[in-house]
């Protein structure tokens, strides 16, 4: 059960598509972590071992809304250069923790396409 259904979100399709996206990516991520039967069919107790570095601790909304963009916008599956939907859901139960056992899905989401719309400037340009 690898890849994706779905193509990565280019942020430079309609915004409005990709606001629709992440709203509904954030929500489903969001109610997962709520979801002990969602996190035991997904395992993920152990799953965020060696993957959070102190960066977390420092800012974890952003942390956490970093990792969802990269995510959402990774080219292949084949690049393991972000996390896994049960990583994810871990990362967003532990911001939990850290937040007074709340996660407010419209920061989340506002977050999340700060990160994906702040696009880096290319260095030839």
């Amino acid at each position: 059960m690898t890849g994706k259904i779905t193509p990565p979100m280019d942020i430079d399709d309609d915004e409005s598509l990709v606001d629709e996206q992440v709203e509904r990516s954030v929500a489903t991520i969001v109610r997962l972590a709520l979801s002990d039967e969602a996190c035991r069919l997904l395992g993920v107790d152990g799953t965020l071992e060696d993957e959070v570095d102190i960066d977390f601790a420092a800012d974890p909304l952003a942390y956490v809304a970093n990792e969802i963009a990269r995510a959402l916008t990774a080219e292949s599956d084949d690049e393991r250069d972000h996390l896994s939907l049960s990583g994810l859901v871990a990362l967003v139960r532990l911001y939990q923790v850290t937040n007074d056992g709340f996660v407010d899905e419209a920061i989340l989401r506002d977050a999340v396409l700060d990160f994906m719309t702040d696009v880096e400037p290319d260095e030839d340009d």
